[in-house]
């Protein structure tokens, strides 16, 4: 997987070394291999046809929604009113350390608590609340980065930790960097439809690994 900025390879994300019992399923979603997967699961048989007691067949309400519901309707964004980008620009001067403090600050009003972003900063244990994502491939002596958020390359979807997720955007990408949403309930629904026993597999108990230094 490569990202491309003004024809130049800038990073490429290492390829993982799969484990011979696991599924190949790489970080990036190949929706091939999904298809022969997919494919040779439903060949097989033997699936679950019906949700698991207590699964809705469909989740309703304003939660469900696709790129068409949003486009039809911007009641989602709040745009800031020349009083209080007044407000801000009285109390700080946009320097570095100063834009941190905005984002800080308009956090506040949003949520009086914040979420555990990390637990390392400049190599000790600390309680980190806020991230800066920025290429680090080229900045790193060592390379060790252990997420694509840090890098050119592009992320795949996920689900961050917290029950209100920001981004404090300091200028517009020469390319690249739009984002992508999705609607878990429209996602559920899909699901729940097309392949119940994926519902089934989804709230069963499932192991992970923790990488922690010895």
């Amino acid at each position: 997987m490569t990202t491309r900025i003004a024809n130049t390879v800038t990073w490429v994300t290492p390829a993982a070394q799969s484990h011979p019992d696991q599924s190949d399923i790489d970080y990036a979603p190949n929706y091939e291999k999904w298809q022969a997967r997919a494919a040779r699961r439903l060949a097989a048989g033997g699936l679950e046809t019906k949700l698991p007691q207590g699964f809705p067949e469909e989740l309703e309400g304003k939660l469900v929604w696709d790129g068409k519901i949003l486009a039809e309707t911007y009641d989602w964004i709040y745009v800031l009113k020349d009083e209080q980008l007044a407000e801000i620009d009285e109390a700080v001067a946009y320097f570095q350390e100063e834009n941190i403090m905005i984002y800080a600050g308009l956090s506040a009003h949003i949520a009086p608590q914040r979420g555990r972003q990390d637990q390392k900063y400049d190599g000790k244990s600390a309680d980190v609340v806020l991230s800066h994502i920025k290429d680090l491939s080229r900045s790193d002596p060592d390379k060790i980065i252990g997420s694509p958020a840090y890098t050119t390359d592009k992320q795949v979807f996920h689900t961050d930790s917290g029950d209100l997720v920001s981004l404090f955007v300091l200028e517009t990408a020469l390319s690249g960097g739009a984002s992508k949403l999705a609607s878990t309930w429209k996602v559920y629904n899909e699901i729940a439809r097309a392949r119940p026993d994926l519902i089934h597999t989804l709230t069963t108990s499932w192991d992970y690994e923790m990488f922690v230094p010895s």
